[in-house]
């Protein structure tokens, strides 16, 4: 039904004479080469179902000026070329330092069919903070399962008694424990995430296909390069995905803009990856605030420690509290710092202007600016006629669709679940540690099963305790700067450590009194575990739902953007559902 009604309209419009046809085949597998990221799911088009969008789509692009048509499509195969993001990554980045060129360089890509992931970004963002926020998109994983293996290897020697233990004193006793899967974790964790890629490339891996302007376009033969950047629309429409290292810069520089403007009018908002640089900064000091505390609460309690300094049992744990109390604050104070950089950004693309954007090479402004008007009315859904209308309907494209992709890539507390499980490694690892020492000294089934139990939830209840900081920095974002601030986030700080203390003194009472072999407290502990696990799959899942910034966003951009941009910012929020569905009429349904 749907391919019928966009035959009949193509055919209306072809013979008004007021463009140039396109001809595309109708065919289910030209609506989804059209628009792979418009399609409502994966399954749509099998299901029967099209969505009103990719069918415009594929209208406009029958309409396509010859000269979009031609920038849009490869006349050399060979010059379409990819590299592997492990040669990007590989000697920390040593590729990102600047957009110098050499013939080595143009040899590190080879030809491809494809590119999976178009890499935009500002030469002028440093070195380290693109590589550190890379590393962590692409080998994130890899490091994840490395630190696990790690682990469990530490677990079980810790078990087996193959490695040693030692004594440790808590306000509840003495316990023999051992630090092997939180060092051996930690330490392979971010070994593994820096230097993947040189390991991966001397295995012979290949990695993503990816797009990066000095290594795939000649830099060194002019002829060469002038065709590469010619056909620079042509290489975002065989891209995949576009990957975005998103700084203060990015909406300042008109390259950066183009490369935007032309994949969103060709692959839509669907497709865009952003990665925030400034979580390259704010991971790290996140993880050090937390490793800060599990390092000094750790050696406090070391019991050849207490024992030579004379401290007793309640100093220990004043000393552990006191120790807590600042990071914790600390803590706080950097997911609000973090909060504001998340809010600075969206701002930025909320006001964009292309007429802002600065450009290296002056005389190249008007290129850009005329290219990006004629994409926006050949391919882009609205009725602008002139250049300016264009560009505008550009401004309004920006402001209502990279805010909502950035929104969706961060999650609706602003970091994503991958993140915090990062920052509360260090802490999660201890437990482990713990109960493997306990499980030595104790091999009973029952109090072993007891002990990973609780293990479990204290190690739930740190991921439930950031999940709570990033939930108050958002609800509370609106006060900013000054001794209220400081008093909010103080405050804030209470509240998490008051948490953290009233489950963890349940969950030590639980555990003591299932040792002592009573059958209520094991059913309390799964009750938490189940009730911790609901706190996080909640805060994880529902990415998919706007939140009241994004809302704000999409109603502020409401009366001043074009209707058909009103409703592509609205519905890009809301995940916009297919709207072809039976008994619709027309492609305005």
């Amino acid at each position: 039904e749907a391919m019928a009604i966009a035959e009949r309209q193509c055919r209306a419009e072809s013979s008004e004479g007021s463009s140039v046809p396109f001809r595309i085949p109708l065919t289910p597998a030209s609506l989804m080469v059209a628009s792979p990221s418009i399609v409502g799911s994966s399954s749509g088009l099998d299901s029967g179902v099209v969505s009103t969008r990719s069918v415009r789509r594929l209208l406009t692009m029958r309409r396509c000026s010859t000269m979009t048509r031609n920038h849009l499509t490869l006349e050399d195969a060979s010059l379409l070329r990819g590299v592997s993001h492990f040669a990007v990554l590989r000697q920390f980045g040593r590729l990102l330092t600047n957009n110098t060129g050499r013939a080595d360089t143009y040899d590190l890509s080879e030809t491809t069919e494809s590119i999976q992931a178009f890499l935009s970004h500002n030469w002028s963002t440093p070195r380290p903070v693109k590589f550190v926020a890379l590393a962590f998109h692409f080998n994130h994983r890899s490091a994840s399962a490395a630190a696990l293996a790690a682990c469990c290897a530490g677990f079980a020697l810790t078990c087996t008694g193959v490695l040693p233990v030692y004594g440790m004193t808590y306000h509840g006793g003495t316990e023999n424990r051992g630090h092997y899967c939180t060092v051996l974790s930690l330490v392979t964790y971010w070994f593994v995430l820096l230097t993947y890629q040189d390991a991966a490339l001397r295995t012979g891996r290949r990695g993503t296909r990816v797009f990066l302007d000095k290594c795939c376009i000649h830099q060194t033969d002019e002829r060469l390069k002038r065709k590469g950047i010619e056909q620079l629309g042509a290489f975002l429409a065989k891209a995949d995905t576009m990957l975005i290292i998103y700084s203060d810069t990015y909406t300042k520089k008109l390259w950066t803009m183009y490369e935007l403007a032309t994949f969103l009018a060709i692959r839509g908002p669907g497709r865009l990856v952003v990665v925030p640089a400034f979580l390259a900064s704010m991971i790290p000091k996140a993880f050090a605030c937390a490793a800060a505390y599990s390092l000094v609460s750790e050696l406090l309690c070391i019991t050849v420690f207490v024992d030579y300094v004379g401290f007793s049992r309640s100093t220990v744990t004043l000393l552990t509290t006191l120790t807590y109390l600042p990071l914790l604050v600390a803590a706080n104070a950097l997911f609000r710092w973090w909060a504001h950089e998340q809010r600075r950004m969206l701002e930025s693309t909320r006001h964009f202007n292309y007429a802002n954007a600065t450009c290296f090479v002056e005389s190249d402004r008007e290129l850009v600016n005329g290219n990006i008007a004629r994409y926006m009315k050949d391919l882009s859904l609205n009725q602008a006629t002139t250049d300016e209308q264009a560009l505008s309907a550009f401004n309004s494209l920006v402001s209502a669709e990279v805010p909502a992709a950035l929104s969706k890539s961060l999650g609706p507390l602003g970091l994503p679940t991958r993140y915090r499980f990062i920052i509360a490694l260090p802490a999660i690892m201890l437990l482990v540690d713990s109960t493997a020492a306990a499980i030595k000294a104790d091999s009973e089934p029952r109090h072993a099963a007891i002990k990973v139990l609780s293990a479990l939830a204290m190690s739930m209840l740190w991921l439930v305790s950031f999940t709570l900081m990033a939930w108050l920095t958002q609800r509370f974002l609106w006060i900013q700067g000054g001794p209220r601030e400081w008093l909010l986030i103080l405050g804030c700080s209470a509240l998490d450590g008051g948490h953290q203390f009233g489950f963890y003194s349940l969950l030590v009472f639980a555990r003591g009194r299932a040792l002592d072999g009573e059958n209520w407290p094991v059913v309390l502990l799964v009750l938490i575990v189940i009730f911790f696990l609901s706190i996080i799959c909640k805060a994880h899942t529902s990415a998919s739902a706007p939140s009241e910034m994004d809302l704000g966003y999409a109603q502020t951009l409401g009366a001043s953007a074009p209707e058909g941009l009103r409703r592509t910012a609205t519905g890009s929020i809301r995940r916009s559902r297919p709207s072809f569905a039976r008994g619709d009429e027309g492609a305005s349904a």
